[in-house]
């Protein structure tokens, strides 16, 4: 198993490698070697400092540690911001500090994206190391509705339109925990499913059932498919759509908070290193 491990900013001396490893906490400084060190570095002030790492085969990161001189890193999951990480001090030799940047994932990605904060403009990397898990399968055609929620958390709001068609797929993937429930609704439909069951999708669009003396007739039957399959095509594009962006506005929000808090800390820090 290998993972991928590229650079925004080019090489200014050493080689980027990324090493997999069963656990973290056997490294030590001894593990270190002048051949494992890499110095990153860029003259433009538009391009951040980026780590990417990307995993093979069936495999997702759950684990990294990254040996540096930045103490501070932020991380993001694909495409989505996940936390920023505080290195812990090492060492300290000739007015240079050495950082241990460790993190253990909630999920595994198959792409992570390391990041410097935006003030930095040069970096060493002394190691990199990660522990892979095998990645989730995903079952195509399903809806993550928990993950949208984390996207979200608790001070966003949806449109009203957005909101109804979240509670609509809520409430269906809630049935799946009632005793009651068939096994062919222990998970979320397809949308193949719905556009060829006319009298599931009114069910959950919450529209009238036919009387039953005339729901086999075969020009209501026709006539329903064409219908119901327009209905639904129109209305979930739209809402897909508009999901999309209220999260995309979230995302880049969340982003650009946290950049404007790095900037100001790393404002004062360097206000107290001038002063002193």
């Amino acid at each position: 198993m290998e993972v991928e491990i590229s650079s925004s900013w080019p090489t200014s001396s050493g080689s980027l490698a990324c090493s997999v490893v069963e656990s973290l906490e056997s490294f030590t400084l001894d593990d270190l070697t002048p051949d494992s060190c890499v110095h990153l570095s860029s003259d433009s002030d538009d391009e951040r400092g980026e780590l990417v790492l990307a995993a093979a085969g069936c495999s997702a990161i759950s684990e990294f540690l990254i040996v540096t001189d930045c103490a501070r890193w932020e991380v993001v999951g694909g495409i989505q911001y996940l936390t920023s990480v505080q290195g812990d001090l090492l060492d300290s030799f000739e007015g240079t500090n050495v950082y241990s940047v460790q993190l253990k994932l909630q999920k595994a990605h198959e792409k992570l994206t390391i990041r410097l904060p935006p003030s930095t403009r040069s970096c060493w990397l002394y190691s990199m190391q990660v522990v892979l898990a095998r990645k989730e399968n995903v079952r195509i055609g399903h809806f993550d509705i928990k993950n949208v929620n984390h996207l979200l958390g608790d001070e966003k709001q949806l449109s009203n339109k957005a909101e109804k068609f979240k509670s609509l797929f809520e409430n269906f993937q809630s049935s799946q925990n009632s005793p009651s429930a068939s096994d062919l609704l222990k998970a979320p439909p397809k949308m193949s499913d719905l556009m060829m069951n006319p009298l599931l999708l009114q069910t959950m669009m919450g529209k009238p059932s036919l009387p039953v003396n005339t729901v086999n007739s075969p020009s209501v039957l026709s006539d329903n498919k064409s219908t119901d399959f327009m209905l639904l095509k129109t209305y979930i594009d739209k809402k897909f759509e508009v999901m999309e962006q209220n999260i995309m506005k979230v995302i880049v929000e969340k982003d650009k908070q946290q950049n404007d808090k790095l900037d100001q800390i790393l404002q004062k820090l360097n206000l107290v290193k001038d002063i002193s």
